[in-house]
């Protein structure tokens, strides 16, 4: 499985082991009770129709805190200038011709625009869109806006005037997902444009977040050797920014009953959500649906 097909990389997803399950319950000694959903940036939210739970834990909740506030529509517009190039700079001159009719054929295939109208945009900003639009294609959401669950929820929240924060700012995180040299993002869009075949690992990801197994899908990134991330990119991306989150919910979570939303990538491992917000004293426990006994 590549990891360029990861959710983590949209603006994005071994050591201790995770049940099976995306909605967790946090608690500490006079604290309001919170909760901390495993989200998937790219899957339909039809998925949330059988997770009636998950709305209970929403309802029961003043707050949504997730990884940017997507509805801050002001940050969102300051932070697309990170990804774009350098003026006078080129990356179509970093790669052969043969490579550009690959990406070309990509770009045509799933964005339906020509590699030329594209140049302005940093290698991995073209990858993030493809890597939406392969999941839309794969998913047979052709044609279909994919509204994240990370949005819904927000947007939710904002109908009925809840507070939203966001663990970091739209500018943060483009400057953080840019973090790699061009020529590096170059290199991760190519590994993209070559994949043999997309839609089986799209298929993988979505089974294995519909069965709740967010630690498998953490352990084949973590695991994959394939892949043109570095370690250096992952601690930056993924361990660093947990770190930093749970310095920020362990303050927050302290005034506030929250409903968390963040990628599934960030939950598991010794350096997860999880394990770093019981290291702050917070109790957490699978919170599952209720089922009614049989007469």
């Amino acid at each position: 499985m590549k990891k360029l097909l990861i959710p983590l990389i949209i603006a994005l997803f071994c050591a201790q082991n995770i049940n099976a399950q995306l909605l967790w319950q946090v608690k500490r000694k006079n604290c309001a009770t919170s909760y901390i959903f495993a989200t998937h940036h790219t899957i339909s939210t039809d998925i949330l129709q059988d997770m009636p739970h998950i709305y209970k834990a929403f309802n029961n909740t003043n707050t949504v805190v997730g990884e940017i506030a997507i509805t801050n529509q002001e940050q969102l517009n300051n932070s697309i200038y990170y990804l774009l190039m350098p003026k006078n700079k080129d990356w179509t001159t970093l790669t052969d011709t043969i490579t550009l009719q690959k990406i070309n054929s990509a770009t045509e295939n799933l964005l339906n625009s020509n590699i030329n109208t594209l140049t302005r945009l940093k290698p991995i900003a073209i990858l993030n869109m493809l890597t939406v639009a392969a999941y839309a294609n794969c998913s047979n959401n052709t044609g279909e806006e994919v509204i994240s669950i990370d949005s819904f929820f927000q947007h939710l929240a904002e109908s009925v005037g809840k507070n939203i924060i966001g663990l970091e700012t739209a500018t943060q995180q483009m400057k953080l997902i840019t973090t790699p040299t061009i020529e590096k993002q170059l290199q991760m869009l190519i590994q993209f444009v070559e994949q043999d075949n997309i839609c089986h690992e799209v298929d993988d990801i979505n089974t294995l977040y519909k069965a709740q197994n967010i630690q498998q899908i953490y352990n084949n990134f973590i695991n994959d050797t394939s892949a043109a991330y570095t370690q250096a990119y992952t601690e930056i991306i993924l361990y660093q920014r947990n770190e930093e989150w749970a310095s920020k919910l362990s303050n927050i979570l302290q005034d506030e009953s929250c409903f968390v939303a963040v990628g599934a990538l960030h939950l598991p491992g010794k350096r997860g959500l999880i394990s770093l917000l019981k290291q702050y004293g917070y109790k957490i426990k699978p919170y599952k649906e209720k089922r009614k006994q049989r007469q």
